[in-house]
């Protein structure tokens, strides 16, 4: 693989990731557009029920000073706005800054690295690009825009407009500004992301760049012109280059000189843990996690990534690592359609990791889970589950109560199950062995259910290798075909 598709793959990737998350929490600034534009509205009917009238006269208006304290009251929620919406576009970029600077140190080989301090990325985020920061483009927008909204209002009182009318040029024009506004803040998420990639490389020791432009931009004149260039680090361009630009940097790193892979197993805190998971397994992990005993749970998720590097096809499709109370672990699906699956941990035994030790050890010894594992191999038992709610997924169901009902039912698991004791019985060493031998020879859980025996196939398949038992192995010969 080329240098610059593995930093694609490890960091651009990433990079893109975190803007489309920031993207979706946009939504926001279209509520604050429309609550404020039915401010606006609601001033102006207010003065038309004074006046009773429809259709104010500029005497009628000027009298009492009513134009003036319209005028007033949406400068004031004109204000208001704009604060709002600088306040969501920094928390927003600073939290993209952390994930994007973090991510960099990462996967430079920079385990150990200082936070970089908020005072640092505000002053960042002030520091001038093309002219002016965000916050001096945001508030020259805003005043244009209240100017505009003054503008109307006269302009139509003059022109003898009813306030119906005034009310829908007021919307028409708010909703212009609120694209004005998701284009300046699409912008200048995807420059602070960069700017805070560029630093960490700077802080990671790298001294040239490579400007890599998104899949879809490559045939932009703009990207396209500048995708692929090597610059020095004091003479990269500032990206992005045009509004809704994509452009990111990559590091022109050897990859020989690479300290480490940014390993699940190198991870030293919940920290890097989490950034590792996003970047290797495209998991993420919820705040009540890092609440967990750390070994524990890293343990667990080392054993977890052979399972993805056997079954590629689920990476995505387990979206995060949460907690809960049911079971030791437990896997769900994240809806009724089956889109993903997320995985918990119940805290009741993840806060001490000689608990949940001492307590599988028991379960191993009664023959409860397969002999030879060890607790971390629970993780594997639950992407188990995860892999049967793919195959019910790919099934084409055209509704989501048959997919449901596949799962609770555990049909898939089931016909695996039962071909897989088919197989088995006509092997020499299979002969004469009833199904429910067979399945206890995984383990007493197995007998539970198809979907239970599946799992545990999982985990004895995984925990032992060629010393699993041979329905398990049987069982994961039958899940590699039907993933293929």
């Amino acid at each position: 693989m080329k240098s610059s598709e593995y930093w694609e793959q490890r960091i651009a990737n990433g990079t893109w990731k975190t803007y489309n998350d920031l993207e979706q929490k946009n939504k926001a600034l279209l509520e604050m557009y429309q609550e404020a534009s039915l401010n606006i509205s609601e001033e102006l009917y207010k003065v038309a029920e004074k006046l009773k009238t429809s259709t104010p006269m500029l005497s009628d208006m000027h009298k009492f000073a009513r134009l003036t304290d319209l005028q007033s009251n949406m400068e004031n929620v004109i204000r208001e706005l704009g604060e709002s919406v600088e306040k969501f576009g920094k928390d927003n970029m600073q939290q993209g800054f952390r994930e994007t600077y973090s991510s960099v140190m990462v996967e430079l080989g920079k385990t150990e690295f200082a936070k970089v301090p908020k005072k640092v990325m505000e002053e960042m985020m002030d520091r001038p690009w093309l002219g002016s920061s965000f916050s001096e483009r945001l508030w020259k927008n805003t005043q244009v825009l209240a100017t505009n909204l003054n503008d109307i209002i006269t302009n139509g009182i003059t022109q003898g407009k009813t306030i119906t009318e005034m009310a829908i040029q007021l919307n028409n024009r708010m909703n212009s500004g609120f694209n004005v506004s998701h284009r300046l803040i699409r912008t200048e998420t995807m420059h602070y992301l960069n700017e805070s990639a560029f630093k960490g490389y700077k802080d990671g020791g790298c001294e040239e760049v490579e400007v890599w432009a998104a899949q879809d931009e490559r045939t932009c004149e703009v990207c396209g012109a500048k995708h692929g260039k090597v610059y020095k680090i004091k003479d990269r361009p500032t990206l992005p280059l045009h509004a809704n630009c994509r452009c990111t940097y990559l590091p022109v790193v050897d990859l020989s000189d690479k300290k480490g892979d940014n390993k699940i197993k190198d991870a030293k805190n919940f920290d890097e843990l989490e950034i590792s998971l996003k970047n290797i397994l495209e998991i993420k992990i919820t705040n009540d996690v890092k609440s967990l005993d750390f070994e524990a749970v890293k343990e667990t998720c080392v054993s977890m990534q052979d399972v993805f590097n056997e079954f590629p096809q689920i990476k995505g499709f387990v979206s995060e690592l949460y907690t809960s109370k049911s079971g030791m672990m437990s896997c769900s699906p994240i809806n009724t359609a089956l889109d993903m699956t997320k995985i918990s941990f119940n805290p009741a035994y993840y806060k001490e990791q000689n608990k949940i030790k001492n307590i599988y050890l028991k379960d191993v010894a009664s023959g409860f889970h397969p002999k030879g594992t060890t607790y971390e191999i629970s993780g594997v038992h639950e992407l188990g589950h995860a892999v049967e709610a793919y195959l019910i997924k790919g099934k084409g169901l055209d509704f989501d109560s048959q997919k449901i009902e596949y799962w609770n039912g555990c049909t898939i698991a089931k016909t695996i199950v039962s071909d897989a004791c088919k197989n088995v019985k006509k092997l020499p060493e299979g002969k004469g062995i009833k199904n429910a031998e067979l399945k206890n020879n995984i383990s007493g859980y197995a007998l539970s259910d198809a979907s239970e025996c599946m799992a545990e196939a999982f985990s004895d398949y995984f925990g032992n290798g060629d010393k699993a038992s041979i329905l398990s192995k049987e069982i994961i010969k039958i899940v590699k075909v039907m993933m293929a």
